[in-house]
């Protein structure tokens, strides 16, 4: 198989993905300053909120850490490998998933149950765009690709299924 006639995006579905997560982030932010989205903000969870926040947020860094630095993931775009290894074994997407987390932090750092819908959202639209890249990578890789997507999830950081 020519693997230059498929070759991957650099960039991917990111830039995409990360505007609309931050768009929605604001927007929720924003609005749920407005009566009756009040009504979500719970004190007696703010401490908890608080905890969730800092943990998602850090998770989200380590993610993006360990994907971008550690696996060297634009090296691997550029010589066009599939990188299955390192963070790359617990989740097929670290970098979305790291924005995922970092969006969903700052959103239970506003301390309104309201504003936990989104992260749904940031799941439905990261599956959704994810569909034409994973084509790509299928018809780049074969086999291999489908292996790997059996054993590691799409967007949520597990344990590898052997």
């Amino acid at each position: 198989m020519d693997r230059r006639k498929n070759h991957m995006s650099y960039f991917g579905i990111g830039p995409i993905y990360v505007t609309i997560c931050s768009v929605l982030t604001v927007i929720g932010i924003k609005i749920a300053k407005y009566y009756p989205l009040t009504k979500g903000i719970i004190q007696n969870f703010n401490i908890l909120f608080k905890v969730i926040s800092v943990i998602c947020i850090a998770i989200g860094l380590i993610l993006w850490i360990s994907s971008v630095l550690i696996s060297k993931i634009d090296k691997n775009i550029k010589e066009n490998k599939l990188v299955s290894t390192g963070v790359y074994a617990w989740v097929r997407n670290p970098i979305y998933s790291a924005f995922s987390f970092i969006f969903t932090g700052v959103l239970f750092w506003q301390n309104n149950i309201f504003l936990l819908i989104l992260p749904l959202f940031f799941w439905v639209i990261m599956t959704i765009l994810i569909k034409k890249e994973e084509t790509i990578l299928r018809s780049t890789f074969g086999q291999q690709y489908i292996n790997y997507t059996k054993q590691v999830n799409r967007c949520i950081p597990w344990f590898p299924k052997k």
